[in-house]
């Protein structure tokens, strides 16, 4: 059965979310901010066949992701995203697998990897505190090219603006002439041994420059001081090369679910040292 989740199911679901950490860590920071955006986030819990927690199923906006790795009662979980509408959903590849076998949607797989040699932070100066979430979007948006048709502004202002309230979401930038030109976030909710490493863009005019890995280093000497091993979603292949000079290795695979005209722009160089 799928239902809504409740409190007492927490410590379990923990546990589920700290065996994922990508998708662990944004369900659980979903479940921590629910109370600011409780219009666009929705969290429920699949019970394997002796009524026992399984997954986390959480819906944030169109977006839909699962924690977890095994799902015994796979037609009621497809019934029951075909019935919310899902027009994407991402979770561990192996079950993404299982699921596009029953979802007319086209398979988009990521790397996720873990931090292994910690690099210690060597910049100048570090980034600053996001002074604004509406310049924070542009300078990502600047470089990521696909950025602001598949997240839009006011979805992920809301987002963003609702994590870093509960306290569950840090945003830094590094500025040039008072305007961000790098950014970078941590999300480190309660209840999992995991911090994840996201949203690192540098805007074109100013790549080339070291900010991208300085960013890095510092977020992950943020993570570090709040008790936290570290994680990140590689978004592209391709990237792997930038983050494993920075002491990341391949832990595992997610793999997003998407209609076929979600895949396009996809393939962009968006960190660009």
């Amino acid at each position: 059965m799928i239902r809504l989740v409740t409190e007492e199911q927490l410590p379990r679901l923990q546990e589920i979310c700290a065996r994922d950490p990508v998708s662990g860590v944004q369900l659980l920071s979903q479940h921590q901010s629910w109370p600011q955006d409780w219009e666009r986030v929705t969290l429920w819990v699949g019970e394997n066949r002796r009524g026992r927690p399984q997954y986390l199923l959480g819906r944030s906006g169109d977006f839909f992701r699962i924690a977890g790795r095994r799902v015994d009662r796979m037609g009621e979980l497809v019934e029951f995203l075909q019935l919310q509408g899902c027009r994407s959903v991402q979770g561990e590849a192996a079950l993404m697998q299982r699921l596009g076998r029953y979802l007319a949607l086209e398979p988009y797989t990521s790397l996720t990897m873990t931090l292994r040699r910690p690099q210690p932070f060597s910049g100048d100066a570090p980034p600053v505190p996001c002074q604004s979430l509406s310049r924070f979007y542009e300078m990502t948006a600047a470089g990521y090219p696909y950025f602001r048709d598949y997240v839009p502004r006011e979805e992920w202002m809301t987002s963003q603006f609702a994590q870093l309230r509960a306290g569950c979401l840090q945003l830094w930038q590094y500025e040039e002439a008072g305007q961000p030109v790098c950014g970078g976030a941590l999300t480190a909710p309660e209840g999992t041994p995991w911090a994840m490493i996201g949203t690192i863009s540098t805007h074109p005019d100013y790549r080339g420059r070291g900010y991208a890995s300085r960013m890095v280093r510092f977020l992950c000497g943020q993570a570090a001081s709040l008790g936290r091993r570290i994680c990140l979603d590689c978004g592209e292949p391709e990237l792997e090369a930038f983050y494993r000079p920075l002491g990341f290795a391949v832990s595992g695979q997610w793999t997003a679910l998407e209609p076929p005209d979600g895949q396009e722009n996809r393939k962009e160089d968006n960190i660009a040292e």
